[in-house]
């Protein structure tokens, strides 16, 4: 059972049996509607990473104060300042990373899962095999060249929770 087939290298072993895609699965109520939010700079510019930690930060507060995002980064220093960033702001933040014990990692999920988190940062942690439907939107800070990548990191907020219509998707690139 994979949610990204296309993407997995089980086709050299194993045919194709059902597929759900995900309209059908929204249509059939499995998963939330996504709507997504384009806050990427105008075509021909880019951002220093500086900038990109202050958009993120600025483009998280604005959009999604009410919400429960996952943040998704592709390197540590940049998640532990939105991690900073995000706190100077008033929220209530941890950050989840492939170097943290089984321990520290899974005390930042259940700060997350239980409410006294508001938002969670990873940095390439959180895309696959994470069950955390309280999370009501992603903000994409890094960037994304995969199509199976794209659809598990948008599908954490996806997930049916609380009669919440929609999972939104901040793409800040």
């Amino acid at each position: 059972l994979t949610a990204t087939p296309e993407g997995d290298r089980l086709g050299r072993f194993w045919a194709l049996a059902y597929e759900l895609n995900i309209r059908d699965a929204q249509k059939m109520g499995y998963l939330r509607k996504e709507r997504i939010i384009d806050c990427a700079m105008p075509p021909g510019e880019t951002m220093t990473q500086t900038q990109l930690i202050d958009h993120c930060v600025n483009m998280t507060e604005f959009h999604l104060r009410n919400r429960r995002p996952l943040i998704f980064t592709d390197a540590i220093p940049p998640g532990r300042k939105i991690v900073q960033g995000l706190r100077e702001a008033g929220w209530t933040v941890d950050m989840v990373t492939g170097n943290d014990s089984k321990k520290a990692r899974a005390k930042a999920i259940e700060g997350f899962r239980s409410g006294k988190t508001q938002a969670l940062v990873n940095a390439a942690v959180l895309t696959e095999g994470t069950d955390l439907p309280m999370c009501d939107a992603v903000v994409l800070a890094r960037a994304c060249q995969s199509k199976s990548l794209y659809i598990q990191i948008v599908g954490r907020a996806l997930r049916p929770y609380n009669d919440i219509p929609d999972g939104l998707v901040v793409d800040l690139l």
